[in-house]
């Protein structure tokens, strides 16, 4: 039996990949096939999911208003929350870490061990 990584459908997987990741967001560079269809039906849905993730800026507003009036351990579980189940590259969200710097490194450090 041959090892995941060298068989055909793998390499092809890969390729794609690669080419999706270089704009190809629909590959057309690739005739049809079950590896295509799948890669693209699971990229899809992982973006569909993604995008229920993101935080409006008015729910950002409101997360900032709720970490400056909450305790130490209110505002750990509103950034764990925020964290485990919502999109963070947000630039605003981002922001509001930043004036919570230090307790998401304490966050971080207790979350290596």
């Amino acid at each position: 039996m041959k090892k995941f990584e060298e068989t055909e459908a793998y390499k092809s997987i890969d390729t794609m990949l690669e080419a999706y990741r270089n704009g190809d967001e629909n590959l057309d560079q690739f005739p049809d096939s079950i590896e295509k269809q799948t890669l693209l039906q699971t990229i899809n849905k992982w973006k569909s999911e993604m995008s229920n993730k993101r935080l409006t800026s008015e729910e950002i507003s409101e997360l900032s208003e709720k970490l400056n009036s909450s305790n130490e351990v209110e505002q750990t579980r509103i950034i764990l929350d925020i964290l485990d189940n919502y999109d963070t590259s947000s630039d605003e969200l981002k922001e509001i870490f930043t004036d919570h710097k230090e307790l998401l490194n304490r966050i971080r450090k207790l979350n290596k061990n």
